[in-house]
């Protein structure tokens, strides 16, 4: 699987999650934003696509501990994503591998407190 089909699988994989969740690839420039991301965040698809994931969410935070900025493969943490009423939440982080083994995208998924899973 090749890095578009990678990211293509997980696109897919996003838009059909009934939680918040968003991909951003490996440039750091968010790939897909559901629905239910679009209602948690009050940021709509069309201005979260294609921007880069700190600009959008505006995250110190995440920027420190984002796999993407790090070694980090798959990670859970809290994060307080400084919008405004944008409640502290825990975001899983799932690896997106191209054929090469290699970091193509992560797939963000947010569980918000009391939601989590393991």
């Amino acid at each position: 699987m090749n890095d578009a089909q990678a990211q293509q699988a997980a696109r897919s994989i996003i838009l059909e999650s009934a939680g918040p969740a968003y991909l951003v690839d490996a440039e750091g420039l968010i790939r897909a934003w559901n629905t239910p991301a679009s209602a948690f965040f009050g940021i709509p698809a069309w201005l979260a696509s294609a921007q880069p994931c700190h600009h959008v969410l505006h995250c110190s935070a995440a920027e420190r501990q984002c796999p993407l900025r790090g070694d980090c493969r798959s990670a859970t943490f809290e994060v307080c994503f400084g919008l405004p009423g944008v409640a502290a939440t825990r975001v899983r982080h799932t690896p997106v591998l191209d054929a090469e083994g290699d970091l193509a995208a992560v797939v963000h998924e947010l569980m918000p407190e009391g939601q989590e899973t393991t």
